[in-house]
Order: structure tokens, then sequence, then C-alpha cells
């Protein structure tokens, strides 16, 4: 919520011809309120739960993605079998270990 927005809507509304005098008296009430803690307060605090919204969505992406690269790694690995493949290389008279993965 725009705190400009919001206060121009109040007023647009309240200023409607079928409020007549009560347009008025809530005019002259919100002017009050304004001038009051209890106003700060509020947008504080509208103000406070947008920055909770914001981190909020942002660190629940967070886990999402690590959640899937966690849930990829598990299906790689357990989806995969590795071979090892010893061969001698009779050239050189040596043994080479070969490992293959395959999905």
């Amino acid at each position: 919520m725009n705190k400009q927005y919001a206060l121009s809507r109040y007023n647009s509304i309240i200023s409607n011809v079928i409020f007549g005098d009560d347009g008025k008296r809530l005019t002259s009430e919100l002017t009050t309120w304004k001038h009051t803690e209890e106003y700060k307060t509020f947008w504080i605090d509208i103000i406070n739960k947008k920055t909770q919204l914001v981190v909020h969505k942002g660190c629940t992406q967070y886990v999402s993605d690590r959640a899937q690269d966690a849930l990829r790694m598990w299906y790689f690995y357990n989806t995969s079998f590795i071979i090892y493949k010893h061969e001698l290389d009779k050239t050189s008279n040596t043994k080479h270990v070969i490992m293959i993965i395959e999905s």
C-alpha cells in the first residue's frame, strides 16, 4: 500500500457528494489522525510488512532453488552407476583404472 495513493483515494471517496457534511468531518478526522503517533506507527508497520514479504519471498526462492539442486544431485547419484574397469597397458606394463559413469 502506497501512503500517498491511500490518502488520495480516501480523500477522493469522502469528498463525494454522497457523504455531504460527513465528508467534512471525515476530512477533519483524517487531518487530526495524520498528526498522531498512531498514524506514524501505522505506516512504519506497513513498510516493515512490505520489507518482510520481500525478504521472505527471496529466502523462499533461495531455499527452493537449493532443494531443487539437492534433488537433482540425489537423482543423478541414484540413477547412475559407476563401473571401474582395470586395464593393463601391455606396452608400458602398467595398470590403469578407468571410471565410467552411466545413467
